[in-house]
């Protein structure tokens, strides 16, 4: 347990990082709405807000940490993909979007092939069935970007091999390896993960959340040549250390 000094210095952190992360946040906004790299960022940005949101909701709940964990390793994975998307925008940005005609032409040959009452179900909704009914046009029109070395099927991901490809692309492959390891144990639930306590501090899952997050802002500041205040600037920089 974090003693009562801990507590605070965690609480005062958070604070800041609230406090900055807004403040970016509100640049990022007022840079327009226009071009797919600035929408892909700003659809991004609200996922990680609400994200930091929620694993702040759920701190307050009596024994939440695997859910905690749930959700920081769903936006540790989001800020490695956006690291590595944001590098090179003009080349991955157009994947990322593109992939979407992979993803739906898939997810309607299953649906389509499926017997299952939720299938028909789904497919049973205009609006769903409509938008995944026949996607053979869009997804030919893209698939020769997406497919694996075999030429048969397209990759399972937008991005070229793994998210651990990715980190190290990013140059965070030794954190991304002890992350994934600890989160990925609640995520699939094994029995360590279900019987001994995870090995993260209490309080931590928000300061790393913020963490994360703030290492996504400042690097979507970066790719649309926001200028930062020095408070900003300081902070981006002192978060884009070592997580631990």
């Amino acid at each position: 347990m974090p003693t009562p000094e801990e507590k605070l210095e965690v609480a005062i952190a958070v604070k800041n990082y609230h406090t900055v992360a807004m403040s970016i946040c509100a640049k990022l906004e007022a840079a327009g709405t226009t071009g797919d790299t600035l929408q892909t960022i700003i659809a991004i940005q609200n996922r990680m807000i609400h994200a930091v949101d929620a694993v702040q909701l759920l701190d307050r709940l009596e024994d939440s940490r695997s859910d905690q964990a749930l959700l920081l390793r769903g936006m540790y994975d989001l800020h490695i993909q956006t690291l590595f998307l944001l590098s090179d925008p003009a080349t991955n940005v157009p994947d990322y979007l593109d992939f979407m005609r992979v993803e739906q032409f898939e997810w309607g040959e299953l649906l389509t092939s499926s017997k299952t009452v939720l299938a028909k179900n789904i497919m049973a909704q205009s609006a769903i069935g409509q938008a995944i009914s026949d996607r053979t046009a869009d997804y030919n029109a893209v698939k020769h970007r997406f497919l694996t070395n075999s030429g048969k099927k397209c990759r399972p991901h937008w991005y070229k091999g793994t998210l651990a490809d990715l980190a190290d692309k990013v140059n965070r492959r030794e954190e991304y390896d002890i992350m994934q390891k600890i989160l990925s144990q609640v995520v699939h639930s094994s029995s360590i993960a279900m019987t001994r306590p995870l090995m993260i501090p209490d309080m931590a899952f928000i300061h790393d959340a913020w963490i994360v997050t703030l290492r996504v802002l400042g690097a979507m500041a970066a790719c649309l040549k926001i200028t930062l205040d020095a408070r900003e600037s300081a902070m981006v920089k002192s978060v884009n250390g070592s997580i631990f």
